[in-house]
């Protein structure tokens, strides 16, 4: 048991968190909050390869990790055969799952072996959180009608549904799947948070200067931006700098090479989070968070981890017009909104910022608004309240 203040106690609940990708910083974040919040956390989770070493800090998160194999970006044949394997794994463990009290299971897949699981123990309760919705899962040619079935009958074996943005729940899961049963919208704010309440910086007098620098950070999935870029950064040297630091998904990386030869973009490569963000986003004067690789759906619906890590350190954002991250922006005034064609739009408002106020205007905006629209701490304080009602319920039927 963790106590949690004078004369009250928390139980220390049990729970297995199962990722789609060990080196996401997502998966990382729901690992970090459940520990702090005194559960029991052990990991499972499939490794996405993309190069690098972030998969091992999901393992000094959680009090046992296990390894589910690899797989790959939208290569749903490869990672059936990988679920049933993923299933072996965890069944020659069962011990160690005998006293589960919940399963978070991000992406649908993960949701089955969630369900698999649960029939072993015959308890615990079910959380599936969805940050994607795939463009497979809108089609209506046989697989996408046969998935969304699939996902209507393991909703109805889910305690709660997590989402991260009101639109997936507004437009998919009642829209278009007909959804009744609980849900919690968990926002990608930024966690932990200690760390940046003290440092952020105050200033927000900085005009555009010249080079206009443009930090592109994270998960490059859009090939619609990747060509926005190059045609930008050959019509404006000397004008704009592009600063690109994250991944790719395989049908990208053509185009982040690509982009890694002109003079006026820099690809970096991966960055650490949350140690680096104050430093990445220190040296950019805008982020884009243009996003077009599943316009209608996905790309409309989402809101990303970039609209809160740029929010929270003053850097005003480039999104897309007509979609649930730009109405954001022009609520707040914290950014800009394009459309197509997008080079020529931005091309026309980079030049525009050199030596005027908009830039300060919106970083103002940005620094106006409460630090709990970028960090994640209260969100998370009322989740686990949820979570361990939930539990509770459970353990009394019991």
């Amino acid at each position: 048991m963790k106590s949690s203040s004078p004369g009250s106690v928390v139980i220390m609940h049990k729970i297995l968190v199962i990722g789609h990708d060990a080196a996401d910083a997502r998966y990382h974040k729901r690992l970090q909050f459940l520990r702090d919040s005194g559960w029991a956390v052990l990991g499972a989770a499939f490794d996405r390869q993309r190069g690098n070493d972030r998969s091992e800090i999901a393992g000094g998160l959680c009090l046992q990790f296990f390894n589910l194999g690899p797989s790959r970006d939208r290569d749903y044949l490869q990672r059936l055969g990988g679920l049933i394997r993923a299933g072996v794994r965890l069944w020659k463990h069962r011990g160690v799952l005998a006293d589960l009290d919940a399963i978070w299971a991000i992406n649908l897949d993960n949701v089955v072996l969630a369900w698999l699981i649960r029939l072993w123990l015959r308890r615990s309760i079910i959380i599936y959180e969805v940050a994607d919705i795939q463009p497979v899962m809108l089609g209506m040619a046989m697989p996408g009608r046969l998935l969304r079935a699939a996902e209507r009958r393991l909703l109805k074996r889910a305690s709660l549904l997590v989402t991260t943005s009101p639109a997936f729940l507004r437009e998919y899961f009642v829209g278009r799947l007909g959804y009744r049963g609980d849900s919690f919208i968990l926002e990608n704010k930024v966690y932990p948070s200690d760390h940046f309440v003290a440092t952020a910086p105050t200033s927000t007098e900085r005009l555009a200067r010249i080079p206009l620098k443009i930090g592109c950070f994270g998960l490059f999935r859009c090939q619609r931006s990747l060509q926005a870029i190059e045609q930008i950064a050959l019509e404006m040297p000397g004008q704009v700098e592009f600063v690109i630091r994250g991944y790719a998904v395989a049908e990208c990386v053509a185009g982040l090479e690509r982009l890694a030869n002109l003079p006026n973009v820099r690809v970096l490569g991966p960055y650490r989070y949350p140690q680096e963000l104050a430093g990445i986003y220190a040296e950019v004067d805008a982020c884009w968070a243009i996003e077009a690789s599943a316009v209608g759906g996905n790309s409309d619906w989402l809101l990303p981890n970039r609209l809160y890590e740029a929010g929270l350190f003053g850097v005003p954002l480039l999104a897309l017009a007509g979609t649930e991250l730009g109405r954001r922006l022009e609520q707040r005034n914290w950014g800009w909104l394009v459309r197509e064609p997008i080079d020529r739009e931005l091309v026309a408002l980079f030049r525009s910022l050199v030596g005027s106020d908009e830039l300060v205007a919106r970083r103002r905006a940005l620094f106006r608004a409460e630090r709990s629209e970028f960090l994640l701490d209260h969100d998370l304080a009322s989740l686990d309240q949820t979570l361990r009602q939930r539990v509770q319920w459970l353990n009394n039927r019991i």
